[in-house]
This record gives structure tokens, C-alpha cells and sequence, in this order.
């Protein structure tokens, strides 16, 4: 192990305990990335006061007023990775090879001394566009972190960043905000520490050694991907802190033990924490038990010891969470309280009528005239969540029956409403039942369905739709309404089959007898032309996906691109753009369109003989890495919004500046903004990694 190293520090502003700090060096095999953080055995010596005093605190804790540090400031001070002098450090080398492999791991006491401190805000403006050494390591660093990001994502890992929005999810699922315009520095560190944490634990489990390990688990049977879904969903909407703000957990706590038993949010067998032992006594402790390890000497602590500690930290980190929540809820409900007491409901933000619904939900004597006009309003114009509308629908009266009949009209919305009764409200998990009738061709299907909800059994008549996800939906309105005491109108005894989704746009006149994919692909064959190309987005919760395809195909030297076409399988999804293109070439008729098709003269996204799949998530970052790399302009996104409020569609452009010129991409079509600009920023992407490294 070497004995000196030289690394920067990146740290919020005002930053008291510089707890870690990286360097990286790459070459054509892959990537040497260096984490060191303070070596605290001179420090804190077991049994010390200092020692004492951190077992008794546990961890920093962060407030209004201020830091109430785990250890003495006199500690902090002298420990803390600043640049007067040298720091012993522990330090962390990992050699990671181009498919980002550790190929070996290097670790043990140095000396630190700083190239330089940095705030997030300082070391995102050097990674944008500074000059020298440490910058070019930082330029370095972000690149290693996007990849370990995407590496980590691709393995199944709940993890995300929106680095415009500053939004980032923690290991558990959580939102953290970033604060200032430090996000790409912010990510760099996050990255880094996972990478070094995760690598660390990955050897001592190997080795067998005991420690403070982070074990995590689900709440429940839904998947990564389909949490990762509905995390993600929260952030796109509008109004992202109104979705995230209160939001039921997905995911439960990490809790401490002394053997690994796997991390499901970061889908590691092994996790632990060692970077931040200034202010995490689990770090502290890890930290002397792999250091003893290393060294050849006996382990401080024994396993009955370790237990302990572990049921300390995770019960400590239980009162202050429940705490933090509870004065947060506290907060809100006078909030509320003073708005129903006003009366003053229409002007009502969306985060402050949530809260008015959560307070009559929560008693319902809060309820006055005001609140249920204002709900029903809301209702019915589609602008409430699915909390919200699950705990209207258990007020009954006006709106319950406002639910109920917005649910009717869009069936669809009413899993995400049981999905909410049964994650947060006590309800039992709802059973579907279907069974399949009609003819071979025109099959319909009949679904009854049964909750439980305060110690009743509700069960529904059989509901029979002409597709089984449409019959369940229809099943799940009718458990809604009865769980509010409310009937629906008896199902009709044989309805006609729902129209295909062909058939929802446009006159049924003017509908091919064949299949719309088939008849494009027949099309282009004949015309000698290259086979169409399908770009499928998915969005909505894991049991209500929507499906969202686009066709790209050449003609004469031209790119066209098919308006967008959402449906509720990716092969109606792209059967319905196949119709959209077939009107696009004027082979059908029947759909009003733009004098203008949409016309893209560079590479279409996903153009080529591999099928379209789904817009990389970290597209847009790769985009502002590019441009930042070659030195142009940040790339900028013009988007519009249209469409109902229970129903929007963006379509976004992204344009770059490239010296005199501007590069600008085909308008795509989405729900939501962030899919319109994946979208369109992927298409830049192609665009640009084409031209020459001197445009």
C-alpha cells in the first residue's frame, strides 16, 4: 500500500467533517479510482472519551439550527481531510477494467494531502469547463460515474439521478434533493462511495470477517423494475415534489447485522458502510475491524459486541426517522387545518390540497362544503393522485360517487387506486377471477372480483369486457364503489367487443382488414425500400403499462417518423403506428395530419436492422457529456404540452449550438416531459456521435 496519497475533497458548502476524499487515473485497460477517508485510530482509541461519546450519539445528526456532530469538534477538526498538513487515511485503490470489473482491490493506511478542496458547486464548474490537472481528473470522474451508474442499473440496482432537477435516489429508495448546481460533483461522490463501500464489503464476506453490515430488503413482492417504475413516475409528473412529498415507502429500512444478508435496493449480496466514519459509528467500527484484519491483529469487537451495536444504531435510526415524520405530519396538519378553516379552497396548490385530503381523511369531521366541492371539482377534472383518490372514494357521500364515476369513465386509473387502499389504507390484497367465453376469434372475458376492507369480504358481479385486462379493470371500479357503499349499474348482458386500437382512431370505413405492421412491411418490400423500424417507450405502474411506439421509415433519401401511438401491449402499440405511417405515405386515408409530416434528415433512433428498444434512462446525461466533451454548448429542449389533464402529451425538440449552426431533432411525442426529451435527446445523440470530432 502506498504511504502517501494525494486526492481533492467535494463538500457542501461549510462543510465541517471533509470525510472522503478520490482521485482516478485512466488508461486504455480501464480505470484506477483512489477513495480515501480518515484513519481514526489515533483519534479515537477504544474506550476514550471520544470513543464514549460516539456510541453514545451514533451518528451525526443534521438539523435546522445546525450539526450535532457524533464526535467532539476538537476530533472533527483535527481528522477532517483539510489541507494544512497530512491526515492518516484509510485508503481504498481499486483497479476496475473497461467492463468496469475489479480486477484488484488495495487497501491500509496512507497519508493524505489535499490538491485541493472543492464544493460541489466548484468541482461542477471545473468538470463543465475548467482548465488543468484536476480538472481533466474530474472530466474523468464523471465519465467513471455515469458508467458505474448505468453498470449499477443494468445489474437490477434501484438507482437514479435527474441531474437538471437535482433529484437522486438513496439506497433504500429515498428522494434526496441536491441543493446549489453541483449535481454532476454530487453524483461523482455518490458514485464513488458506493463503488468503494460495495467493493469493501464484497472482500470482508469473502473473508469472512465480521461486521456492521447494511441488510435491506422488500416490503413486499413487486420487482426492482417495477419499483424503479414507480419511483421514476413520481418524478416525471408536474408537480414532482407534490408526488414525492408524503409518499408511502416502497422499500423498507436497511437494518444493521453482523452477516450479510444482501441489499435488494442495490442488488449486491453484500453491503456496508466504511467512507464516513466522522460521522457514522457503523463506519467507525468496520473501519477497525477491517484494519485489524489487514494488520494481523484481533478483532476489537466479538460478534455478541457487533450485535449489539447493530441494535443500538437500527433502533436510534428508528426513533429519529418516526420522529422526523411525525413532526412532519404534525406541520402539515395545521397547515391544512388553517386552509379548511379558511374556506379558501380553489386557489389550493396541489401539495397543500393533498394535505387537506390526508387531514379529513384522517377525521373525518374536518370535512365541510368547501373541501367536497373542490374535491369533486378535482376529480372530476383528473388532476388528483390515486392516494388522493382512494381516500375521497372512503368518505362516500358526494365524493365517493365523484370517484367512482370518474373511475367508470377511466377504468384503467382504478388498480392504481386499489394498489394505494392496499399498500397504505389496510385493505387486503384484491383476487381477480376470469374466465374466458365468446368465439375463437371474437373471445370476450367475464372477471368478478373480492377485497377485504374493515372486516368486510366485497365481491362483484361478474364483469365481462372483450379483453381480459379490461374486464379486470371494470372489476376493480366495482370494488371501489363497494368499498364506499356505492352501486354501479348492472353490467349489460353481452357487450359488443371494444374496438381495436386501430379502430379508436379513425372512421371504421377506413379500417384495413389486415394487420397495420404486416401491411407497412408488405409496403416497403414491394417499393424495394428498407424494412420499417419500431421505437417502443413504456410508462405507467407496473400493472397498468402504457406503450408508447413510433415507425421510422426511409424514403427517397428522407427520414419519416410516424406519430406517436399509445396502447396497452407493445405489439397494439406498434400496430398502431404501422397505421399512422400507412396514413403518413398516403397508402390510407382518414386521419387529419399536419400538412407537414414530421421529417427528420439525420439517423433515425432506433433506424437499422436491431429492433427499437426502450430510451436509455441516462440518455439525456449522456447527451450534456458529449457536448461538454467536444466543447459545444449545453443542448437545450424546446417542449409543448397538450392534451387533458388526466391525459397530456408532450412533444419535445432538442437543439445544439455547434459553433455557426444549430442541430436540431425530430419532434417526439410522449406522457410525460422527461420521455418527450429521452426521446428526443436520444436522437440528437445519434446524430451527433456521427459527425467528425472537428464539427
Amino acid at each position: 500500500m502506498a504511504t502517501n496519497f494525494k486526492g481533492v475533497t467535494i463538500d457542501p458548502v461549510g462543510a465541517a467533517d471533509l470525510d472522503d476524499a478520490i482521485w482516478v487515473d485512466r488508461d486504455g485497460a480501464g480505470w484506477t479510482a483512489e477513495i480515501a477517508f480518515p484513519k481514526l485510530t489515533e483519534y479515537v482509541p477504544i474506550g476514550g472519551r471520544a470513543d464514549v461519546a460516539a456510541r453514545q450519539r451514533l451518528f451525526t445528526n443534521y438539523l435546522a439550527d445546525g450539526a450535532r456532530h457524533m464526535l467532539p469538534m476538537g476530533v472533527v477538526e483535527a481528522a477532517s481531510l483539510t489541507a494544512e498538513k497530512g491526515k492518516p487515511v484509510f485508503l481504498t485503490r481499486i483497479v476496475l477494467d473497461r467492463s468496469l470489473k475489479a480486477t484488484s482491490l488495495d487497501c491500509g493506511k496512507a497519508i493524505f494531502r489535499s490538491r485541493q478542496r472543492l464544493t460541489y458547486d466548484e468541482a461542477s464548474a471545473l468538470v463543465r469547463g475548467g482548465e488543468g490537472r484536476i480538472a481533466e481528473m474530474l472530466g474523468q470522474a464523471r465519465d467513471l460515474a455515469h458508467a458505474l451508474f448505468e453498470a449499477r442499473r443494468t445489474s437490477g440496482a434501484i438507482a437514479y439521478y435527474d441531474l437538471e432537477k437535482g433529484i437522486a435516489f438513496d439506497e433504500e429508495g429515498g428522494v434526496i434533493l441536491m441543493s446549489g448546481q453541483g449535481h454532476v460533483a454530487e453524483m461523482i461522490v455518490r458514485e464513488f462511495m458506493v463503488l468503494a463501500n460495495s467493493t469493501l464489503a464484497a472482500y470482508a464476506a469473502r473473508e469472512g470477517i465480521p461486521l456492521l453490515y447494511r441488510n435491506h430488503r422488500a416490503l413486499d413482492d413487486r420487482t426492482r423494475e417495477q419499483i424503479l417504475s414507480e419511483l421514476e413516475g413520481s418524478i416525471d409528473v408536474a408537480d414532482a415534489d407534490v408526488a414525492l412529498a408524503g409518499r408511502p415507502r416502497l422499500m423498507a429500512r436497511a437494518r444493521l447485522g453482523v452477516e450479510p444478508e444482501g441489499h435488494y435496493g442495490l442488488n449486491l449480496p453484500a453491503y456496508a458502510w466504511f467512507t464516513s466514519p466522522l460521522r457514522r459509528f457503523a463506519d467507525l467500527v468496520n473501519q477497525r475491524m477491517l484494519g485489524a484484519h489487514l494488520e494481523g491483529r484481533p478483532a476489537p469487537y466479538d460478534e455478541t459486541a457487533l450485535r449489539e451495536i447493530a441494535d443500538a444504531i437500527n433502533a436510534r435510526q428508528d426513533e429519529v426517522l418516526d420522529r422526523r415524520a411525525a413532526g412532519y405530519r404534525a406541520r402539515t396538519e395545521r397547515a391544512a387545518g388553517r386552509l379548511i378553516a379558511s374556506g379558501e379552497m380553489a386557489d389550493a396548490s396541489p401539495l397543500d390540497f393533498r394535505r387537506v385530503v390526508r387531514a379529513v381523511a384522517a377525521d373525518p369531521s374536518n370535512l365541510n362544503e368547501a373541501v367536497v366541492e373542490e374535491g369533486v371539482r378535482r376529480i372530476e377534472a383528473g388532476v388528483l393522485t390515486a392516494k388522493e383518490m382512494a381516500r375521497l372514494l372512503v368518505l362516500g357521500g358526494q365524493t365517493g360517487e365523484a370517484v367512482v364515476a370518474r373511475l367508470r369513465a377511466n377504468p384503467h386509473d382504478a388498480p392504481n387506486v386499489l394498489n394505494y387502499g392496499v399498500m397504505a389504507m389496510g385493505w387486503s390484497q384484491p383476487a381477480f377471477t376470469e374466465t374466458r367465453g365468446g368465439s375463437a376469434h371474437a373471445g370476450v372475458f367475464a372477471c368478478t372480483g373480492r377485497i377485504e376492507h374493515d372486516g368486510v369480504e366485497h365481491v362483484t358481479p361478474a364483469v365481462v369486457r372483450p379483453t381480459r385486462k379490461a374486464a379486470q379493470h371494470s372489476a376493480a371500479v366495482h370494488l371501489l364503489a363497494s368499498i364506499a357503499g356505492l352501486e354501479v349499474p348492472p353490467e349489460p348482458a353481452s357487450p359488443e367487443p371494444a374496438p381495436t386500437v386501430e379502430a379508436q382512431h379513425r372512421p371504421a370505413s377506413t379500417i384495413p382488414d389486415q394487420n397495420p405492421r404486416n401491411r407497412l412491411q408488405e409496403h416497403c418490400a414491394k417499393r424495394g425500400l428498407a424494412l420499417p423500424s419500431y421505437q417502443v417507450t413504456e410508462r405507467g405502474p407496473p400493472h397498468d403499462r402504457l406503450f408508447e411506439a413510433v415507425t421510422t421509415v426511409h424514403v427517397g433519401g428522407k427520414v419519416l417518423v410516424s406519430p406517436a401511438a399509445t396502447a396497452k401491449s407493445r405489439k397494439e402499440a406498434e400496430k398502431a403506428a404501422a397505421a399512422e405511417m400507412l396514413v403518413l405515405i398516403g397508402v390510407d386515408g382518414g386521419i387529419a395530419r399536419p400538412a407537414s409530416p414530421p421529417v427528420w434528415t439525420g439517423s433515425a433512433p432506433g433506424s437499422g436492422s436491431s429492433p427499437a428498444t426502450t430510451v436509455d434512462p441516462a440518455v439525456r446525461t449522456r447527451l450534456e457529456t458529449l457536448c461538454a466533451h467536444r466543447g459545444w454548448e449545453k443542448p437545450h429542449f424546446e417542449v409543448r404540452g397538450s392534451g387533458p389533464p388526466h391525459k397530456p402529451a408532450f412533444d419535445a425538440v432538442a437543439t445544439v449550438q455547434i459553433g455557426g449552426r444549430q442541430m436540431r431533432s425530430a419532434s417526439f411525442r410522449a406522457g410525460s416531459k422527461k420521455e418527450a426529451e429521452r426521446a428526443a435527446a436520444a436522437a440528437m445523440l445519434a446524430d451527433l456521435e456521427a459527425l467528425p470530432r472537428r464539427a
